[in-house]
């Protein structure tokens, strides 16, 4: 009665066959996609934080050389965060950006300039179906809207005006009526 039983063997690595070698690298990716999938519910995700900038240099820079009146908004509260600023001077022509962060967290964004004015109407503007006027901060401005962007659009003379952005009309419209 001693009759024992064989365990089966290994087979030694030379005579293992490709299908058992496509069958541990199966079971190793499930292992680490269940790892994954794992770490992904237990761990949060940090939100990037929205560093705000200081425009007030580049803003008084944009007046000293500019021959029109460069705007910036005044009396937004501290939940409108600035978040972008640029400008470009070449051969007495100004172009002036300034961006925003809504308390809604959409985005608003100002374009001035007297330097490659159409342009920037076709960059901001130019996909966009006219709306009809909207008045804010005591002047009239052309609405324009799209899927995802709304804009408002000022003209005086070559300068042109535009308030851009993802934020609802009624946010675009205090923007541009805090410009000053």
């Amino acid at each position: 009665m001693s009759a024992q039983t064989q365990q089966p063997r290994r087979k030694p690595f030379a005579e293992q066959s490709v299908g058992d070698l496509l069958r541990s690298i199966v079971l190793l990716l499930v292992a680490m996609g269940v790892i994954f999938g794992i770490g992904s519910l237990i761990t949060e995700e940090e939100e990037t934080p929205v560093r705000a900038v200081d425009y007030t240099g580049q803003l008084s820079a944009a007046r000293d050389l500019a021959d029109y009146p460069v705007v910036a908004p005044r009396g937004l509260d501290a939940a409108w965060v600035p978040t972008s600023v640029d400008l470009q001077s070449s051969g007495g022509t100004v172009r002036w950006h300034l961006g925003f962060l809504t308390p809604t967290e959409e985005y608003v964004g100002l374009e001035q300039g007297d330097f490659e004015a159409q342009d920037l109407v076709r960059k901001y503007v130019g996909g966009l179906q006219p709306g009809g006027r909207v008045s804010a901060g005591g002047e009239s401005w052309e609405l324009f809207r799209g899927d995802t962007d709304t804009a408002l659009l000022r003209r005086d003379g070559d300068v042109v005006t535009i308030v851009v952005g993802t934020a609802p009309t009624d946010q675009l419209t205090r923007f541009a009526g805090s410009l000053a």
